[in-house]
């Protein structure tokens, strides 16, 4: 017989990335944000300021300027005066350009394949283990064929099996149509990859991303308001001239890009009352075991000691933690026998 691959082999076998694959994604972020910045937010500065605001910009090397790090913006307003301002676009954008390159890597490395693709291969573990789970309900085993097994039926259900299978093996059905989606998507040709990916990534957000990194995100959105309250309180203390604007735009697009994260992560959270279930049987069949070798120590010490009662027949459909820990703790606490001296 053909030993078969487990899937929670597969399972930790995709959990390490190789250099290549976080090597593109920092790249691909390097790149995106940067293309970012000079594609989008630089002319988009430029027509802010030059058309709607009719300022005067000055970024072309003259008076110490720079197109990328330092521009003079004067704004004459219709009584004649003039305001002046000096504003380091790459500064004040920064969280911008981070945030964008990172969604860029993101998205590319999501559709690449998984031997370079860095998300791409976090899906792929994510549909393993989300699989494996099912089968684990079902089966009660970790075996390849199994897993494929059930890849091949939940993709050729409909919405009523799936409401039939979810209510049979109390699985939240929105998770079993989360999978679903995710595994026709794998299947797909890479351009309706591209433009289906949402399946994929609700899929890695939910099981994964919003579970391990929920907290760290409101943590560090405290963090970015805690930053921006003190640029705001050093604006209001006249330490940052109004004339250099720049480390308060970074303030405020920092708080607003670890808002605009956070915001993510509570859309493609799961439900509190949708986790997936524990499988109830190997967790009912540990159980039983406990009980079969508290039964037989039970029966060894009941010739020497008639008085201890033996230990109670667990059933499986009933059983839970509590009971077998009051049962531990009959035979741990129970006394010592007594011996006849002479």
């Amino acid at each position: 017989m053909q030993t078969a691959t487990t899937t929670r082999e597969a399972y930790i076998e995709l959990t390490e990335h190789s250099p290549l694959q976080v090597a593109l994604f920092f790249l691909l972020n390097l790149l995106g944000g940067v293309g970012v910045f000079l594609f989008v937010i630089l002319p988009t500065l430029e027509l802010f300021f030059g058309q709607f605001l009719s300022a005067v910009i000055v970024h072309d090397g003259s008076e110490e300027t720079s197109y990328l790090f330092r521009w003079i913006i004067t704004i004459t307003s219709d009584n004649g005066s003039e305001a002046f301002y000096r504003l380091n676009p790459f500064l004040a954008f920064m969280p911008f350009i981070l945030g964008a390159g990172f969604a860029v890597a993101f998205y590319i490395t999501s559709v690449l394949p998984a031997s370079i693709g860095f998300l791409r291969q976090k899906i792929n573990r994510e549909i393993v283990n989300s699989l494996d789970k099912i089968a684990r309900m079902i089966y009660h085993e970790r075996v390849e064929q199994d897993h494929q097994q059930v890849e091949s039926n939940l993709m050729e259900m409909d919405m009523r099996h799936l409401h039939e299978l979810a209510e049979m093996y109390k699985i939240p059905f929105h998770e079993l149509e989360t999978l679903q989606k995710a595994l026709i998507w794998r299947r797909l040709p890479k351009f309706w990859q591209t433009l289906r990916i949402n399946h994929a990534i609700r899929l890695y957000m939910r099981n994964y991303f919003t579970i391990e990194y929920g907290n760290p995100m409101l943590g560090i959105v405290y963090i970015g308001a805690a930053v921006l309250i003190i640029v705001i309180g050093l604006r209001g203390l006249k330490f940052i001239p109004a004339s250099e604007p720049s480390i308060i735009i970074f303030a405020l697009g920092l708080e607003f890009t670890l808002l605009i994260i956070y915001a993510l992560t509570v859309i493609y959270s799961r439900d509190e009352d949708t986790q997936f279930h524990v499988n109830t049987g190997d967790h009912n069949a540990a159980l039983e075991a406990i009980s079969a070798s508290l039964q037989a120590l039970a029966s060894s010490d009941h010739t020497t000691s008639p008085a201890m009662p033996a230990a109670p027949q667990l059933p499986s459909s009933s059983v839970n933690s509590r009971e077998v820990e009051n049962i531990l703790r009959i035979f741990i606490t129970r006394p010592e026998k007594k011996t006849d001296r002479a």
